[in-house]
This record gives structure tokens, C-alpha cells and sequence, in this order.
């Protein structure tokens, strides 16, 4: 992966973000953005498991649960197991959300892929991996950290593999730019070939 020193982030209440005091049975939406199928969660403390099945399902849950998922398993927002993607009370952000969670970092990484809020959605990365230009694209996966570095370049693959951007100039040169980075001793197509990984969506859903 891409040797990068990436700027650490403290906790939001040390950065000057002024966390919000939002009620904890706020409702909140959460998608399956694991890129691998279906995305499983439980502990003592929640109520009930967090069970999304298929790549692109989401649920509503309290904030309360995804305090506890922040807790004890905070690495699942930063490694983008699941998305934050609505908070269900006008009053609220998803700024908001993501800061008093304390996983700014998050939030900083996704808005430099959707640019606003309301790009907050399952498949972001895949929709990044097609309609961006090729400059946008390697200015912006250096910026990423290792976790959604992965993510990009997972989409990016399935781009290809689904013929999407096989025949584009633009989404070749993505390509060709992800293998000289990576440092790939095979030709970076048939590593692409031979990705079999399920999509966070179907590639197509996005055009």
C-alpha cells in the first residue's frame, strides 16, 4: 500500500470541535460498506446484533449502539466496515455525529470523497473509482489513509473486472497509475482478472 505519512488526528473534543450533547436514542442510519458480503455486529451492551446481510443493506440504529461500536470497536467506522450515512433529526449533522463518536478522521476522508454530506452513501468509493478524472483520482488517493486507500482501489478493480472502465482511457490510466504505486511485479490487467471479490454494489448501479 501507498507509503504516506498521513496527519494524526486527536479526539474531537481536542481540536477545537464542539461536540454536540445529542441524545443517544437519536436515530441513525448505518450501511454494509464491507466490499465482502454481509457485515455482523454484537456486544453485551447493545440491545440487539447489528446483522446487514447483503453488501448494500442498511439499518437504523440508536446512537447509543454506535457509541458502543465506537468504544470497543472503533476500528470498524475507520477500516469502513459500515458507513454513517443519515442522523433522522434535523436538528443534527453528520459532522455532528461523527464528532461526538470521536472519528473525525472519518468523516475528513469521506467528505474529500463525496464533497458534501449528501454524497454520504454505500457505494461512494465505487462511484470515486468511475466518474472521477484521472487527476482527481491520484491527487486524492494520497491524501487517504492505508484503510481507505484499500477501499478505493477495491472499487477500482471491480470497476474493471465488470468492464465498466476496461475500455476507458481515463479508468486504464487509474489503473496503470494504482500498479506503479503498489510496485506490482504482475501486469496490473491480470491482477484486475483475477479479483474476485464482491462488490459493495453492482458497478453498473452506479453509471
Amino acid at each position: 500500500m501507498l507509503k504516506l505519512t498521513v496527519k494524526r488526528y486527536q479526539k474531537a473534543n481536542k481540536t477545537g470541535i464542539k461536540k454536540k450533547a445529542i441524545p443517544l436514542d437519536t436515530n441513525i442510519i448505518i450501511v454494509n460498506n464491507t466490499g465482502s458480503g454481509g457485515f455482523f455486529y454484537s456486544h453485551d451492551r447493545i440491545e440487539h446484533v447489528i446483522d446487514l446481510q447483503e453488501p448494500t443493506s442498511h439499518e437504523q440504529k440508536t446512537l447509543a449502539d454506535l457509541k458502543i461500536i465506537s468504544q470497543f470497536s472503533k476500528n470498524i467506522f475507520s477500516e469502513y466496515g459500515i458507513l454513517i450515512v443519515d442522523v433522522l433529526d434535523e436538528e443534527y449533522t453528520l459532522e455532528d455525529v461523527y464528532a461526538y463518536l470521536d472519528i473525525m478522521p472519518v468523516y475528513d476522508e469521506l467528505m474529500i470523497l463525496a464533497k458534501n454530506e449528501d454524497g454520504f452513501d454505500t457505494g461512494m468509493f465505487e462511484r470515486f473509482a468511475i466518474k472521477s478524472s484521472l487527476k482527481a483520482f491520484t491527487q486524492t488517493i494520497v491524501k487517504l489513509t492505508i484503510p481507505a486507500q484499500k477501499r478505493l482501489i477495491q472499487a477500482l478493480f471491480h470497476a474493471y473486472k465488470d468492464k465498466v472502465i476496461s475500455n476507458n482511457q481515463a479508468g486504464y490510466d487509474k489503473c496503470q497509475f494504482v500498479a506503479r504505486i503498489l510496485k506490482m511485479e504482475d501486469d496490473v490487467i491480470d491482477v484486475l482478472k483475477n479479483d474476485y471479490r464482491s462488490p459493495t454494489v453492482h458497478i453498473n448501479e452506479l453509471i
